[in-house]
């Protein structure tokens, strides 16, 4: 998997079985260094890079090939922090998370919110064609729950791949990356 400049040579076979192994080719630099390794060694697997994550799905584990039936996640950024420094103020007042991510047959939506307004939230494809409205409507200060089944607003379902779950009122927008996986 390829994020940036840096290709993830993520687990396989060696000469003594397989390995757990992920190390990171920079084409700038042409150097190999090595990454936290995966949980379980692994081979024949998927991965995928979606913004700075990696996922690896499948493949197969064990001297007798036993498929594996999880998907793991690489997540490749590092915030350095030097002393004195300050954090970073947040963006937005809004909270979204998703979970699981990626998932399979529905997502659950934890949207915190900030204050009462109007709000919008929508799932986007990756050409930021919209998918599906989940909620439109007013909304008091707390924390709300949504899920999507992974269907369009025709209730047919969706091709596995990266969506977008959009929460938008008057003052702030907050984006979510979500993956789908048949």
């Amino acid at each position: 998997a390829q994020i940036g400049d840096e290709i993830f040579l993520i687990g396989g076979e060696t000469s003594s079985g397989k390995t757990n192994l992920v190390e990171i080719y920079s084409l700038t630099s042409g150097e190999i260094n090595q990454a936290p390794s995966l949980p379980n060694p692994r081979s024949g697997m998927a991965a995928v890079a979606c913004g700075d994550t990696i996922y690896v799905v499948g493949g197969f584990e064990g001297d007798n090939d036993q498929a594996v039936p999880t998907v793991q996640y690489l997540v490749t950024t590092f915030t350095p922090v030097q002393v004195g420094d300050q954090p970073p103020l947040p963006q937005s007042a809004l909270l979204v998370k998703g979970y699981p991510n990626p998932f399979n047959g529905f997502i659950t939506f934890r949207v915190q919110v900030p204050y009462r307004d109007d709000y919008r939230m929508n799932i986007y494809n990756i050409t930021g064609s919209l998918v599906k409205t989940i909620f439109h409507g007013q909304l008091n200060a707390g924390t709300q729950y949504y899920q999507w089944d992974g269907t369009d607003e025709g209730g047919n379902s969706v091709a596995s791949g990266l969506y977008l779950f959009m929460v938008k009122s008057s003052r702030d927008i907050q984006k979510f990356k979500v993956i789908y996986v048949k």
